[in-house]
């Protein structure tokens, strides 16, 4: 899935000139799914929860990313800068 979303992100960007942004939010593992269960948690201590992407998402959906377009944005509590 991933995959699709960010061949998707990158298709998607070139619309930019019609004023459309596509972004992608990576989102890292959320304390309610199964994996977390008995996983070691990433660098911030803790798995994150719907409130943690939700702000991310509000944010790319802001007039203050409103430069950003084609862009891959990691929410993963440091998973992805290696424990």
């Amino acid at each position: 899935m991933r995959c699709g979303l960010l061949g998707a992100q990158q298709r998607g960007s070139k619309g930019a000139v019609d004023g459309l942004r596509v972004n992608c939010l990576c989102a890292g593992e959320l304390a309610d799914s199964p994996r977390s269960v008995g996983a070691v948690p990433p660098m911030v201590g803790r798995f994150g929860d719907p409130d943690d992407m939700a702000g991310t998402v509000l944010f790319l959906a802001s007039p203050y990313a409103g430069f950003m377009t084609g862009s891959i944005v990691v929410n993963d509590g440091g998973v992805s800068a290696g424990n």
